[in-house]
Parts: structure tokens; sequence; C-alpha cells
């Protein structure tokens, strides 16, 4: 299958699922904190820990298991990362996450996965992710800073100020067709403007409120 074609892009909400991590060193770091940032559960088990993951048990943010990689750790969970330095061990745990349907990464080895974790940019409410199918890495990290660049803070504001605008759309606007009618021309809208009006003053505007 070409590479291309063999990932379908989807953004999963983890808030409180659990994830667990393979592995103790600086790429399980990495994978944790992401995983906080999204407000998933996360348990990290590997026989040795670094001192960044053990900070973070002790703040009870993450649940730790110092010991050797056991079947029984996929129960419940909702994605698993390999991120071990045994690649035998990597291989047992996408065997072990494969025959129970659960998704799951394996650091630096796309041939193991069933998902890969794309390239990301954050800026407030803006998720970006950036993939070239495990083809070409590097170039994923060169189109995320192109687009970092483009990303400007006026994008942000404007997605911002309409965020709040569309919530407060939902809760007063019971008919669909209007509110896509009314987003539609707030889409139209030069983005200068709708920052200068802010949600309250798009609300005035277009409900009269």
């Amino acid at each position: 299958m070409a590479a291309s074609s063999r990932y379908y892009p989807l953004f999963f909400d983890i808030r409180e699922k659990l994830c667990l991590v393979v592995g103790g060193g600086k790429v399980a770091v990495r994978k944790v904190k992401d995983l906080l940032g999204a407000g998933a559960t996360v348990r990290v088990v590997a026989p040795k820990i670094s001192t960044p993951l053990t900070r973070l048990a002790a703040k009870g943010k993450i649940e730790l298991v110092e010991r050797e990689y056991l079947m029984g750790d996929l129960k419940n969970a909702a994605l698993v990362f390999a991120v071990t330095n045994d690649e035998r061990v990597n291989m047992h745990i996408s065997r072990d996450a494969k025959k129970r349907n659960l998704p799951v990464n394996v650091a630096d080895n796309p041939n193991l996965c069933s998902f890969i974790v794309p390239a990301q940019i954050k800026k407030g409410p803006v998720t970006v992710a950036i993939s070239t199918g495990g083809a070409a890495p590097g170039m994923a990290a060169r189109l995320k800073k192109d687009i970092e660049v483009v990303l400007s803070y006026e994008t942000i504001r404007y997605i911002t100020v309409v965020a709040r605008f569309r919530n407060m759309l939902m809760k007063r606007i019971s008919s669909r067709s209007a509110r896509q009618r009314i987003l539609k021309e707030v889409a139209d809208m030069d983005i200068g403007e709708a920052i200068r009006l802010g949600s309250k003053g798009l609300e005035k505007r277009f409900l009269g409120v």
C-alpha cells in the first residue's frame, strides 16, 4: 500500500481515558507530556524510570509501575505506546495490542504501528497535524516550521473569537440550518473586523442582543 493512503487522519478525544506507555526514558517523557496535555490518564510501565517521570508520579499526575511489561498491562487501555530500547519487547507489545484491537504506536518503527503520531503545531485552540505517512519525517518537520510562520497571532485571535461566538450560538439557536447560515456569514467577514467586534460584537450584530 502506498504511504500516502496508508493512514486515516483522526483527532481522538482521550480525556480521562487510560493510555499505556511502556518505557521510562526520554521518548517516554515526551509521550507522557503530550498525553497529559490532552487530558489522558497515563500509566507508565518500565523497570527503570527517568527522573522527570518520577516527579510527575510524585505529583499524582501519572501512575508508575516499575517492572517489566506484562500482557495484563493492556487491560482497559485506549492507546498503547511502546518506547523501550529493546526491539523484542516492542514487538511483543505491538503483537499483544493488535491481538486485542488496541491502537499501538512503536517508536521509530512504523511497521509495528497501527497508528503514528504526526508532527504537531499547537497555538491556542488550533492544532495542526502533519504527516508524510512515515516516508519522510524530515520533510514533516520542515512543513511544520513553514506552517508555524503562516499561523499568525491574528489568525489565532480570530479563531478564538469565533469559537466563543459559536458556543453561544449553539445555546441560543436551536435550528441547525439557521446556525449554519450565521456561521457562514461570519466566515465570510474580514478577519480584522471579526476580531475588532469580538464575540460580544458578533452576538449583537447577528442576534441583536
